[in-house]
């Protein structure tokens, strides 16, 4: 991670997409990264109401958000050649600091 977020967030976030498009998922900043905040949310909605764990085992449900991350992903940063069903279990994905090999 050559380029700070405080330094330049603009070249940062450009540096961020370069490492996501490579699946250097190690080198990216995940202090500054969304997905920090999300899994916070996430665990955060997840504390107030328990029953949302259900859903999450839901197949169709899980196809649909996999299906909708695999577009946002190719859109937004054009990433490619994502797995067509989600490797990753939902424990394994809100752990904190996680990122997939």
């Amino acid at each position: 991670m050559a380029i700070s977020y405080e330094h330049d967030v603009a070249a940062w976030a450009k540096e961020q997409v370069t490492l996501l498009r490579a699946g250097q998922w190690a080198l990216l900043d995940v202090d500054h990264n969304t997905m920090k905040n999300q899994r916070e949310a996430i665990a955060k909605l997840l504390q107030k109401m328990p029953s949302l764990r259900q859903v999450l085992e839901e197949v169709e449900w899980d196809e649909d958000v996999w299906k909708d991350a695999l577009d946002i992903g190719g859109r937004e940063a054009d990433l490619v050649d994502l797995p067509a069903i989600r490797e990753w279990d939902y424990e394994q994905v809100l752990k904190d600091g996680y990122l997939p090999s």
